[in-house]
């Protein structure tokens, strides 16, 4: 794996892991050429957060981890899981996307 994968696994890992911690957090989809494993040095990581379905908000934000930005979406079930196909399921909430 190249060092700038492997970079931008873990920022995606630490955002990860701090959002499973929001009670209204029932699942994140993880998509983009991180997911592709290509990366450059333009790449951010695009985070869907997927919300409990009574919650009635919804946020975009870009921040940044280790120097990598992260762009996020946290929306309620019905807006985001119809745009996306799974293509590897890792432990579950979790599911990055190709």
């Amino acid at each position: 794996m190249n060092s700038r994968l492997a970079q931008y696994q873990a920022a995606s890992k630490v955002f990860v892991d701090r959002e499973m911690l929001d009670e209204d957090v029932i699942g994140i989809i993880v998509s983009g050429s991180t997911v592709h494993g290509k990366p450059d040095k333009n790449s951010d990581i695009d985070i869907h957060v997927i919300l409990r379905p009574d919650c009635d908000y919804r946020e975009r934000r870009n921040t940044w981890i280790n120097g990598i930005e992260v762009e996020t979406f946290k929306k309620h079930p019905a807006l985001s899981l119809h745009t996306f196909q799974p293509i590897v399921i890792y432990s579950a909430p979790v599911i990055f996307l190709h």
